[in-house]
């Protein structure tokens, strides 16, 4: 799981060292969507900051590749770089994992054992969906990420952190805080800086690109010559709603060049376990359900202007119902108390115009 500090030294002499522009070390991030350009700015800015960085997204949208990124661009680009799924490891074992143990320490603890904290020197670790992390070990978590100083399990000596430490998570936190499954003190000490991987379906015009990208990778993997699909695919493609996010778009490219009968992509060979359905965007929890209120958005308006407006309704209506208080706005919002100032900034609004007579 980990590589070796020699391996990460040797690969980081191979590269060509060179002035580093804004779009370098951003390979893996494909695309040139306006959400997309707006976190590599995000993370230009603040990849070398000391302090937890909180990535919020979907399964599948790519935390782990924006990790990366802010690994590859930071001071610590020479130095190792781990990803450790806190809901795939038991909690006693992921403990270990993380901050060692000396011989004794446990039952099957033979030897002295290196956690993550201590091998990964002054690289990255990545806690990804460390809202699955257990509460007893939020706390602890928590006291590393304050003082800096770990101890490994069965010892009295405390060691100092000098790795950099990022989060990532699929849950929203502010709930699995109201319900008593994440550490409030630990939420605000990772949520310093937050960023959020968008989900594929609000990246329309970047899926040509990564389909493009990802039947380069699988026809040189496999040794096809799967072409490129033509215009009606895509656009069924970008009406699909993709649960799965980019994860499910890749294994869905896999999948294709695989079994595809001949170098032409068609629709049977991506979508084949929807082949009776009339489109992919159609589900049969959807077919059942009743049609949606129509939106009070002016709907022929452009995309991202009907989107500024829906939003600002949005926040008005949060604002009203809780009398401007940002608590219950951010609560009921299921967004962080910064992303609610930042609405009201954006469109120029004021919280205190809802609380009423003498702050109300």
């Amino acid at each position: 799981m980990l590589a070796a500090e020699t391996n990460a030294t040797e690969q980081c002499d191979k590269r060509i060292v060179k002035d580093r522009q804004i779009g370098d070390g951003f390979s893996n991030l494909i695309g040139d969507c306006a959400e997309l350009r707006a976190l590599k700015l995000r993370i230009d800015r603040i990849k070398n900051i000391v302090s937890p960085i909180l990535i919020l997204g979907e399964t599948g949208t790519g935390k782990e590749v924006i990790a990366k990124c802010l690994h590859e661009l930071s001071s610590r680009k020479c130095e190792p770089f781990c990803a450790v799924n806190c809901s795939a490891i038991p909690e006693n074992l992921l403990e270990s994992e993380l901050f060692g143990h000396k011989k004794g320490a446990f039952t099957d603890a033979k030897t002295d054992k290196k956690g993550l904290f201590e091998t990964l020197g002054a690289g990255t670790l990545l806690l990804d969906e460390i809202g699955d992390m257990p509460i007893s070990l939020q706390a602890k978590l928590l006291r590393v990420l304050q003082d800096r100083v770990y101890t490994p399990l069965g010892s009295n000596v405390p060691l100092l952190l000098r790795a950099g430490i990022l989060c990532a998570t699929h849950r929203n936190l502010i709930l699995e805080v109201h319900e008593n499954r994440f550490r409030e003190d630990l939420l605000f000490r990772i949520n310093v800086i937050v960023l959020n991987a968008p989900p594929l379906r609000s990246r329309g015009e970047d899926l040509p690109i990564l389909v493009k990208h990802f039947l380069q990778i699988f026809n040189k993997l496999y040794n096809r010559n799967i072409t490129y699909p033509d215009a009606l695919l895509i656009k069924e493609m970008q009406d699909y709603q993709w649960p799965g996010n980019i994860r499910e778009l890749k294994n869905a490219i896999e999948r294709a060049v695989l079994l595809a009968p001949d170098d032409k992509l068609e629709r049977n060979d991506l979508f084949f376990y929807m082949q009776n359905q009339r489109s992919p965007i159609v589900t049969l929890a959807e077919s059942s359900a009743p049609k949606p209120r129509e939106s009070t958005v002016d709907l022929t308006k452009p995309m991202n202007e009907a989107k500024l407006l829906f939003e600002r309704a949005y926040l008005l209506h949060h604002l009203e119902s809780g009398h401007g208080n940002i608590s219950d706005a951010s609560r009921t919002m299921g967004r962080y108390r910064a992303d609610v100032y930042r609405m009201l900034e954006k469109h120029g609004l004021n919280a205190q115009y809802f609380r009423g007579p003498a702050g109300a």
